[in-house]
């Protein structure tokens, strides 16, 4: 999953931030319950605030007490609550490892055909580029993000 880095559409790092280097001037706002989510930002600054819920992170970006959080991308390439409209840092974004998965019971009859067959089905799409077609076109890819830098590659 690509996660963009988000802030405050006036905020003066949308500017400034070109490498994940830059990010450590600033303080990174997430729920410390979204484990994955603040990891990385952990490793993107050493200013780390925590958060209780969603509705908190944007609260204390828009007062100042943060600057940046971690949020998935869709199709208007912002993300608002509370009257607290983010965009994403241009030309930068995370990748988190995470899978989705099927569960075939072992005791239900042609278990091994139905998971053979899901196996080469998943096979298929991924060869055809079908699933990150999808995931484009849902916006949780944007097209915008083509040829944006994926700097989780330096957070490991």
């Amino acid at each position: 999953m690509k996660k963009g880095i988000f802030t405050l559409g006036n905020h003066p790092m949308l500017d400034v931030v070109k490498t994940k280097q830059d990010l450590q001037k600033y303080v990174g706002i997430s729920p410390n319950k979204w484990t994955h989510d603040w990891q990385v930002i952990s490793k993107l600054t050493p200013q780390l605030l925590n958060a209780p819920s969603s509705t908190a992170v944007h609260k204390m970006i828009a007062k100042g007490r943060a600057d940046f959080t971690l949020g998935e991308f869709n199709s208007d390439m912002k993300i608002g609550l509370e009257n607290v409209v983010l965009v994403p840092i241009p030309n930068m974004y995370v990748s988190l490892a995470q899978s989705r998965h099927f569960i075939v019971r072992k005791d239900v009859r042609n278990s091994k055909l139905i998971f053979l067959a899901l196996e080469k089905g998943l096979s298929i799409l991924k060869e055809n580029k079908f699933i990150s077609k999808a995931y484009t076109a849902s916006g949780f890819t944007p097209a915008e993000i083509a040829n944006w830098q994926d700097i989780s590659v330096d957070l490991e």
